[in-house]
């Protein structure tokens, strides 16, 4: 399973095997939690199969999903492509995120809050 992690695959089989003594296998169940928000937790989970799903409670106690998205090209492209300035690019990315519909990591990547 760990050569099929990409920052894995280039090591040799010494490598691998240090690796894999350091690995618990571990399956859960459906709808089972790996880790609730606050714990702490150093782990890498490798997901061999199935999925995993990242949520958190509003505060009205309603499953927030959360999804990430890398931006394909700088906002300075996107203000291009969308026919704006990179202001009104920031000022709307700033204006999401006040509004708690967002949050950015990076230059890039996104936090998309489903607040259905």
């Amino acid at each position: 399973c760990i050569r099929l992690v990409p920052i894995f695959n280039h090591l040799n089989d010494e490598q691998m095997h240090l690796i894999a003594q350091s690995a618990n296998e571990v399956q859960y169940v459906k709808n089972e939690l790996l880790f609730r928000f606050g714990d702490k937790d150093d782990t890498l989970y490798i997901i061999n199969n199935g999925r995993v799903r990242i949520y958190s409670l509003s505060e009205s106690g309603r499953e927030q999903n959360h999804t990430y998205v890398t931006l394909p090209m700088s906002k300075k492209d996107l203000a291009t492509y969308l026919g704006t300035t990179p202001e009104t690019i920031s000022r709307k990315f700033s204006s999401l995120e006040e509004r708690g519909l967002i949050k950015r990591h990076t230059q890039k990547c996104v936090e998309i809050f489903d607040l259905d």
